[in-house]
Order: C-alpha cells, then structure tokens, then sequence
C-alpha cells in the first residue's frame, strides 16, 4: 500500500502536466498504481474491523492457548462451540492485529 506523501506527489506531478508514463518512469511505479492513485486520491480510509469482530477477540485469545495456535482449529471451533461464523482471512488477521503470535 502506498503512503499518502507518494499518493500526493503522484497527484501533484500529474496537475503539473507530467503524463502517467512521465511519472510511473520518474517513481519507479506501475502505470496502474498511477492509474489506481489517480482516481482514487490522495486520502483513501483504510477498512476497519467491525464491532462483531472486535468483540471476539477475547475468545479468539483463549482459543488460540488451547489451540495451539492452529488458525483452522480456532475456526471450526468458532463455528461449533460459539456459533460464530467468520471469514478464515477475518480471524487470521484478527490474530495478527492481536499480536497472538510470535515471530522469531
């Protein structure tokens, strides 16, 4: 994801008349993340986790001892146990914003 100075200068370059090739060359960026920036803007609101999502992170604590850390298990047992039913990439990157696991 690009910050939001490079976001800026991209929009800056292109008001001054560079064309997108002219600063896809200058940035060293694909013309499609020009393109992406262009119509988007410099100001993009990054997603949130919803408040279910929120309100699980204790239980997804608690499953991820007994679980050993098995991101599966935790979901089957999210499923079964809890009754909750979110997405496999919702609960992994719940794990990674809780800082669950330690990388070495």
């Amino acid at each position: 994801m690009l910050n939001k100075e490079l976001r800026q200068t991209i929009i800056c370059l292109k008001d001054s008349g560079k064309s997108s090739r002219e600063i896809s060359k200058l940035l060293k960026t694909s013309r499609n993340t020009i393109k992406k920036v262009l119509q988007q803007g410099a100001d993009i609101s990054l997603k949130r986790i919803d408040s279910q999502s929120c309100d699980i992170i204790p239980i997804v604590r608690e499953l991820f001892n007994r679980c050993l850390g098995n991101a599966v298990r935790i979901h089957e047992v999210l499923k079964d146990e809890h009754d909750i039913n979110i997405a496999y990439s919702t609960l992994t990157k719940l794990i990674n914003n809780a800082a669950l696991r330690k990388w070495v």
